[in-house]
């Protein structure tokens, strides 16, 4: 193991930036960066299993506005870490705006 020889663990697959978000979500409960990173704050919260700070992450995803031009990655997106709200929220787009494009 390499932690024990250097004394430092390393953790792959996420930003400094967001992985300070989650340590400061654990210790303080609170995010502030959660309106510029929802997404990739979700992402980390899904992976290390903090399901109230990926409910949040998603409340602040359902916030944000649906466009054409995002509407399909937010889908997708909504599927990948079965967002249910943001989901529902993309399918309502789709459906009041499917015959106006």
């Amino acid at each position: 193991m390499a932690e024990h020889v250097t004394g430092h663990v390393k953790i792959s697959g996420i930003s400094n930036e967001v992985f300070a978000a989650l340590l400061e979500y654990i210790y303080t409960a609170t995010c502030p960066n959660l309106l510029k990173l929802a997404e990739p704050i979700l992402e980390a919260a899904d992976r290390y299993m903090l399901t109230e700070l990926k409910n949040q992450c998603e409340l602040q995803l359902t916030k944000q506005r649906l466009t054409f031009g995002n509407i399909i990655d937010k889908l997708k997106f909504a599927d990948l870490y079965s967002l249910k709200n943001l989901k529902n929220k993309c399918m309502i787009f789709i459906m009041q705006n499917l015959s106006s494009h």
